[in-house]
């Protein structure tokens, strides 16, 4: 993936990784009044030809869009349709906490900040997710392409510790969490972004 893309993805990240809470009592000392939010877990997935181009645009030389691409992830497959271009949306539960919505492989318009506002660019990038943030688990799927296997792994840990005195987070939040996650493909760690890239045979 060219700097560029890469670029925009960790901008992504920075907002993925932010922690938003509030407080629902005007008593700041009452610890039990924090709400945390935690966004979900996304991989990203591009695809590449072998001079290490994108062609997962329909304009794209050797483009693979149309192509069949599954998941399979908790005894479910899930197969990329390339017709619906970003979120399907879930139903909205009627609560404060809105949980990650696994949705298996999506479609999605890369984006880039123009003037402050985030705008879709005519690139495009396949998302894989969500998955909780806020949830002790390991997790397994595979990907299905161009007759290969590919297996991911998703280790998540998250630890609530005693607010540090250097913390970013306001001193009512007594306890803060520290969330680790580990992303694998095939067996190769990947880091954040979580940006995968697979190679396109011919």
């Amino acid at each position: 993936m060219d700097k560029k893309i890469l670029s925009i993805l960790l901008s992504l990240l920075a907002l993925t990784l932010t922690f938003s809470f509030s407080s629902c009592s005007d008593d700041d000392d009452d610890a039990s009044t924090v709400t945390w939010d935690f966004n979900g877990i996304v991989l990203f997935l591009d695809v590449h030809d072998t001079s290490g181009n994108s062609v997962l645009t329909s304009d794209a030389p050797g483009s693979i869009v149309g192509d069949v691409m599954t998941l399979d992830y908790k005894d479910k497959e899930y197969t990329l349709d390339w017709t619906i271009l970003g979120y399907r949306l879930p139903e909205i539960p009627d609560s404060r906490y809105c949980p990650a919505y696994f949705q298996g492989l999506m479609y999605f318009p890369v984006y880039e900040t123009v003037d402050g506002k985030s705008i879709a660019t005519d690139r495009r990038i396949i998302r894989i997710g969500e998955l909780p943030r806020d949830e002790n688990y390991e997790a397994s799927m595979v990907l299905h392409y161009n007759d290969y296997n590919h297996l991911i792994t998703v280790k998540n840990n998250i630890e609530w510790i005693k607010r540090p005195k250097d913390s970013q987070y306001p001193e009512y939040a007594k306890y803060v969490p520290v969330v680790t996650t580990v992303v694998t493909f095939d067996g190769m760690i990947i880091e954040e972004p979580y940006n995968i890239v697979i190679k396109k045979d011919k």
